[in-house]
């Protein structure tokens, strides 16, 4: 058994200076030149995650948007000349055949029916 723990205290001895060098490694590639330039190098060349992301953000809120007024001008339209948005079946309700209708002119609504 104290074959086994010897064993074991140098296995974690070396681990840890193993570790240390690693970490000492990592420090000195950080501060040299290579890498100082490949990182500049690559955020020359492409935009930050962050900000792909909130630009794509931002344009799906625009759709989002969009799309509900294009659903809200329908409902409004119906309710003003008294139609029921409802129909006997979900596809052939008033609402869905308005939205058909106006499709062939907006591309928003297009893609409403489609998603």
């Amino acid at each position: 058994m104290s074959n086994f723990i010897t064993i074991n205290k140098k296995f974690c001895t070396h681990l840890i200076c193993f570790y240390t060098i690693i970490i000492a490694y990592s420090r000195r590639h950080q501060v040299s030149k290579y890498h100082t330039d490949a990182m500049q190098a690559i955020s020359a060349s492409q935009p930050d995650v962050g900000v792909m992301l909130s630009h794509a953000h931002s344009e799906q809120k625009k759709l989002n948007g969009e799309m509900l007024m294009c659903i809200l001008q329908d409902v409004q339209f119906l309710g003003r000349q008294g139609i029921p948005l409802r129909g006997h079946k979900a596809s052939d309700s008033n609402f869905m055949q308005l939205l058909k209708l106006r499709s062939h002119d907006n591309p928003v609504r297009k893609f409403i029916l489609v998603h």
